[in-house]
């Protein structure tokens, strides 16, 4: 079989693509390749393109780019996209049906170097008009737990030093602004598409924080100049397998193939300084506050996630679909959501909030896409405080004994005892986190006094000196130590 390239392209007999890829021009630059990004904003602009003559809609072909050598752009996504002139398949799958598209809306990927010359010359570039990463929740140089931009950050301080060889990501947006403000050039918008809550807003504090070390007067620019929008991204979107590689036939080779459910969702703050695509002509809506959307998949969506995951890695669960199959981890997670977590989420216009639930519910149990557990544990020091802690702060907020914070409080519980290393027959947990060493050792020290944990300042700030939450902490971890995760669960499902 022939490798995916625009030559076998032109030979297939499955179906290409509808549209002239050389008829489109780069108009987007993106940081940090990965296989949600390609499943997800690559797959939008693609449908764009495969949907409209207008071309105007067909000046938003992505470039892509990474600061890091030794990542898996690098050592993976850059070559095997490259073999393949850009081209990849996207498998939507789940028990229905088993969908593929060949994505053409990636027009290259710009090479490694240490001096990022590729990068700082397309930043510079009038085409490309919006600059957009998917960098992860971590990737922001924000303190964990005050939600605001640390200058003190090691990377931020070499930029700051350093303004002509910048080392992050934002070292170099605000470079090239300071270019094209120097030059008279529109500035580009710079759009985050990470799980964040205001995630607009976060790059704005550590794009202008940074500048502000640098130029007073460049900060103030880009503060009135630069648009930096919110939005709500959203399709579940694990790693390839061996397995789910081999569940589809093709008649071609491809070796960058990325798997996704058939659902996705964007939801965009419409603010951008120097043009949109028109996203909305395939099922994009743009929205004045975006906030509505991203609140409610943060705190249940992503939360879900994040509550399961701990009791399955414990009891040596591999999937998300086989937790959900798990009794006591599906009956804990309908009652955590019922009791403290949609009572919180703020009203969604146009959405039954346990409608929305249910079609979660449904997108967890997909078997289809084998989404790993382990996947879902890692970085739960960033995860816990994004998508956990909101809803435990609202619910410690109502100030009334009729709020429970059991649930939530079992969860923290879950996840220091998992950070305690060994899931419950002894094998090795290797835990993925930039706070490791603290976690570890905290949890260890919980064994002792459980509230060493919830003392974590740096994860949950003032939330774990409130007594309410410190008993049911407590209560939780007792069980989870003495007589096992399920134990702890079904203690609060009976409650």
């Amino acid at each position: 079989m022939q490798l995916l390239s625009k030559k076998a392209l032109a030979v297939m007999t499955t179906a290409g693509l509808q549209y002239d890829r050389d008829a489109i021009q780069p108009g987007i630059l993106h940081f940090s390749t990965g296989n949600f990004h390609r499943a997800h904003q690559a797959s939008y602009y693609h449908d764009l393109f495969e949907t409209t003559n207008v071309d105007a809609d067909r000046k938003w072909g992505i470039i892509e780019a990474s600061v890091r050598q030794g990542g898996s752009y690098t050592e993976d996504v850059r070559p095997s996209l490259n073999d393949q002139d850009n081209l990849y398949t996207l498998v939507e799958t789940d028990q229905r049906r088993v969908e593929t598209h060949i994505i053409g809306s990636i027009l290259s990927c710009l090479p490694y170097k240490k001096d990022h010359q590729p990068i700082k010359d397309m930043l510079l570039d009038e085409n490309i008009k919006i600059a957009s990463m998917t960098v992860t929740e971590g990737g922001y140089f924000i303190d964990t737990a005050t939600g605001v931009f640390d200058p003190r950050n090691e990377d931020i301080q070499h930029d700051a030093n350093n303004p002509n060889d910048p080392q992050t990501i934002f070292g170099l947006i605000v470079q090239a602004l300071k270019h094209r403000r120097d030059q008279n050039l529109k500035p580009f918008t710079v759009m985050s598409c990470d799980n964040l809550p205001q995630k607009g807003v976060v790059a704005r504090n550590t794009t202008v924080g940074l500048a502000r070390l640098l130029d007073e007067d460049l900060a103030d620019w880009i503060d009135q100049n630069v648009a930096f929008p919110c939005s709500m991204v959203d399709r579940i979107t694990p790693a390839p397998t061996k397995e789910l590689e081999e569940s589809v036939k093709l008649d071609y080779e491809d070796h960058s193939m990325i798997f996704c459910e058939p659902f996705r969702q964007w939801v965009i703050e419409n603010n951008f300084c120097n043009d949109r695509p028109s996203l909305d002509k395939v099922g994009a809506k743009f929205v004045n506050d975006v906030t509505p959307w991203e609140e409610a998949k943060l705190r249940i969506l992503n939360a879900g996630h994040a509550s399961m995951c701990y009791p399955a890695a414990l009891l040596e669960i591999e999937f998300v679909h086989k937790a959900m199959d798990h009794d006591t981890i599906s009956n804990f997670l309908d009652k955590m959501m019922a009791n403290e977590i949609l009572p919180q989420v703020p009203p969604v216009p146009n959405t039954n909030l346990k409608e929305y639930y249910a079609t979660i519910r449904k997108r967890y149990q997909n078997p289809k896409l084998a989404d790993r557990i382990d996947r879902n544990c890692e970085n739960g020091s960033d995860r816990q405080t994004k998508f956990i802690l909101p809803s435990l702060k609202a619910c410690l907020q109502q100030g009334d004994d009729t709020t429970s914070v059991a649930g939530l409080a079992t969860v923290s519980a879950m996840w220091c005892r998992y950070c305690m290393g060994e899931t419950e027959t002894g094998s090795e947990i290797r835990i993925k986190d930039e706070l490791w060493e603290t976690l570890s050792k905290m949890a260890r020290d919980a064994n002792d006094d459980p509230l060493v944990w919830v003392g974590m300042e740096e994860i949950y700030g003032d939330l774990g000196k409130e007594e309410k939450f410190q008993n049911a902490f407590e209560n939780a971890l007792k069980l989870c130590v003495d007589d096992g995760v399920e134990a702890a669960m079904k203690a609060y499902i009976d409650n």
